[in-house]
């Protein structure tokens, strides 16, 4: 027997991430587990799909929050499901997963009442309500457990508006913890520091060895270690909790840098700062990814040059991670499949990878007869969900020129495969004549400017599509 058997669990935000991880976990210990999402039905009806498969029960249902009558639509179609499969209308369990947060964070000067008051109504007030809607169909001995952030113990002026919501959603439990404990129920949150959700930028070993360093394990947390601990205050063993705030973020109190651990041999060095708080609730909490290409494979070629500088100023901003790809490094075949890039042989998946983990691209070309090199076409050639709905940078360099013939005939190029290319550019005239014996730019003040100029629309961009995406998937 499981230690859930003949419990109903309700979890919000079940389809993926943390939430499909919870979902998974009270199945297996033997609870009938609604899986609840907003939009996603195809992620949705996978988690159900697996949960049975397993030999556990669950049935999705939809309803997106923050809406007028979000809360009503939820339990009017929980009602109708729990009706047909599970002989009684009770939720046993309850786990406000579900929220919202804008990409990458917002700048305290730029949170407007909208903004504001969407966030809130998605975080604050659907799990308020959802938990009141609940507690009409919860019997004596229930459990309610928030999903908070660990956010809400540190600074971090970008993520202010979010870790209002969660700092609230906190106080929902403190405050019901204690209205509730005469009939049993307990109400605790949880809150998660930075989690692998299968996000591509966990694929991107410098990026999750940046997160790693944020704790004392020297790693990045999984969604089941989340899942573990609320299938804990959701069993028999965690009634007597009531209240708490589970700190499951992997123990970054206890300094974060570099991690010394038994047969790991030295550690890496510290960075200058910890990285952007990452926690796995949604894309939108990592760093903005972006793979830089280098584009030239002739003999002799200037483009590392340009393309260390271009990185070095990449990387100096703590909200950005950087892929390179040098294409003289790159193997493909020189033939190309016939329709399916299914097809595609090992050397051109494990490109493919990591073109699919970013969230945008650098091309560093030069110009080559009026145009760019072929490599790099071949290269584009090859990919092609990899770059649909991402902004594309171009750096450039050449003669007199500047290289600024190859980035127009790109543009066309990467509107073909669905990317978006941005209006600044970098450009170097007489590149061999502008970088010093060291590699950095002579007159660095205007290059430098350039630089920023582009990653900020960068930036934008990928934001924008990330987020764009998180609700409406692209389709070429």
């Amino acid at each position: 027997m499981g230690a859930l058997d003949g419990r109903i669990a309700l979890v919000t935000g079940a389809s993926r991430g943390i939430g499909r991880a919870i979902a998974e976990r009270l199945a297996r210990d033997g609870a009938l587990v609604a899986v609840h999402y907003a939009a996603n039905t195809e992620a949705a009806e996978k988690t159900v799909s697996g949960i049975v498969e397993a030999g556990g029960r669950a049935f999705p249902v939809q309803a997106e929050m923050g809406g007028p009558g979000d809360v009503d639509t939820l339990f009017t179609r929980l009602r109708s499901a729990l009706a047909e499969h599970a002989g009684r209308v009770e939720v046993d369990i309850l786990v406000n997963n579900a929220g919202e947060q804008t990409a990458a964070g917002l700048p305290p000067e730029e949170i407007t009442p909208d903004r504001f008051d969407r966030m809130f109504a998605v975080n604050v007030k659907a799990p308020l309500f959802t938990t009141r809607r609940a507690l009409e169909m919860m019997p004596d001995g229930g459990r309610i457990i928030g999903i908070s952030s660990g956010l809400t113990r540190f600074a971090v002026p970008e993520q202010l508006l979010y870790s209002m919501t969660k700092g609230a959603l906190e106080q929902i439990a403190l405050h019901y913890a204690r209205h509730l404990a005469p009939r049993g129920i307990t109400v605790n949150n949880v809150a998660p520091g930075i989690t692998d959700n299968g996000s591509p930028v966990f694929s991107v070993p410098e990026a999750v060895e940046q997160m790693s360093q944020l704790s004392a394990f020297g790693r990045v947390g999984r969604p089941e270690e989340i899942a573990g601990v609320v299938a804990f205050l959701a069993g028999p063993d965690g009634g007597w909790t009531t209240g708490a705030f589970i700190d499951a973020r992997g123990a970054p109190g206890l300094g974060w840098g570099p991690h010394r651990g038994a047969g790991r041999g030295p550690a890496a060095p510290a960075p200058t700062r910890p990285p952007p708080p990452t926690e796995g609730l949604t894309m939108a909490d990592r760093p903005v990814h972006l793979v830089v290409i280098t584009a030239s494979v002739r003999e002799g070629r200037f483009g590392p040059t340009v393309a260390r500088w271009f990185l070095e100023r990449l990387r100096a901003d703590p909200g950005l991670t950087a892929d390179p790809v040098d294409l003289l490094d790159v193997d493909l075949p020189d033939r190309l499949p016939a329709t399916d890039m299914r097809d595609r042989p090992p050397e051109a998946d494990a490109t493919a990878a990591r073109l699919a983990a970013a969230d945008g691209f650098v091309v560093v070309t030069p110009e080559y007869n009026h145009s760019f090199p072929a490599s790099l076409k071949h290269f584009i050639d090859w990919f092609m969900a990899e770059w649909q709905a991402k902004p594309v940078g171009l750096v450039s360099y050449g003669g007199l020129s500047g290289g600024l013939r190859a980035v127009e005939a790109l543009r066309t190029v990467f509107a073909e495969v669905h990317a978006v290319t941005v209006r600044e550019t970098v450009s170097f005239h007489q590149a061999r004549e502008r970088f010093g014996a060291d590699g950095r730019p002579l007159e660095p003040d205007g290059c430098e400017q350039a630089a920023k100029l582009l990653l900020d629309q960068l930036t934008w961009w990928a934001l924008a599509l990330r987020e764009a995406k998180e609700h409406r998937p692209y389709r070429a």
